[in-house]
């Protein structure tokens, strides 16, 4: 990765110096719009499917990056009772003890209340801004109030602190973090076969 020559103060202390070409805003500078999700009234099974425009909750999150599909899906009178979030949406969890975790939609989308999705403007890489976010989870998570859950509504959000650099940067920048992402998940699920080789090797000697 590159390696820059003039850095300057971003203003926000548990961000720190970043390259002097580099922007520091809040989140609602770069963003179209901060919408935060819903759950159909009385969630009746009549506006669920099996198929259909999926319905994101946490669960669907796990350690992922881009989300492709969900556990569940909305039916055509379902999609009447929802916010619909566009794709390539960066979908943020706002409240309980996973708050600020953070994937990308990568299709069409509803979610229920607890996730926040973020549209970000034309000039934004959305798979960068998602890489930043992710990286800065613990100190969102700082950030939010604290009831009985620590919670991040929309108005929150769109005050989160961003270092952000020009486009074709962020592109750069997600390309090799998406290649170096990729590397290490084959590393993962190479190491989860040989686990459970191993598991089934242990009963095998066991029996």
């Amino acid at each position: 990765m590159k390696q820059y020559k003039e850095y300057k103060d971003s203003g926000v202390k548990w961000i720190g110096k970043i390259p002097s070409h580099w922007k520091a805003v809040q989140l609602r500078r770069i963003t179209k719009t901060v919408r935060t999700g819903t759950t159909p009234s009385g969630v009746s099974e009549i506006y669920f499917n099996k198929t259909g425009l999926c319905w994101f909750t946490p669960s669907d999150f796990e350690n992922n990056y881009v989300l492709l599909d969900s556990e569940k899906h909305l039916s055509a009178l379902g999609e009447k009772k929802v916010k619909i979030f566009p794709k390539n949406s960066i979908l943020m969890i706002g409240i309980g003890g996973t708050m600020g975790k953070v994937a990308l939609a990568k299709v069409q989308c509803a979610s229920n209340q607890q996730i926040n999705a973020i549209i970000p403007n034309n000039n934004v890489n959305p798979m960068f801004l998602v890489y930043y976010l992710k990286c800065m989870q613990d100190n969102i998570f700082k950030t939010a109030r604290f009831t009985t859950l620590p919670i991040l509504n929309q108005l929150e959000t769109k005050k989160i602190p961003i270092s952000i650099p020009p486009l074709f940067e962020q592109q750069a920048i997600a390309s090799y973090l998406d290649t170096k992402v990729a590397k290490i998940d084959s590393f993962i699920a190479t190491a989860e076969k040989k686990i459970a080789a191993l598991d089934e090797l242990k009963q095998v000697t066991i029996a």
